[in-house]
């Protein structure tokens, strides 16, 4: 319903650049362009992180 909406508005508008313009804003909204509004992801969490805690084992030449 909110895309027929959005459609409807942006056919409305008038020039030819400003209809494409308007088509390209419309299909980027599809694709995905914008940020998203939620968080895709769970939050990286440092609680589980190493801080070097022990000693280093690693050889320097």
């Amino acid at each position: 319903m909110k895309m027929r909406l959005q459609q409807a508005f942006f056919n409305s508008s008038q020039g030819p650049q400003h209809r494409e313009f308007r088509k390209e804003i419309l299909q980027a909204m599809r694709v995905g362009v914008w940020a998203p509004t939620q968080r895709i992801s769970k939050r990286n969490s440092t609680g589980n992180a190493s801080w070097g805690v022990g000693p280093n084992i690693e050889k320097l030449d």
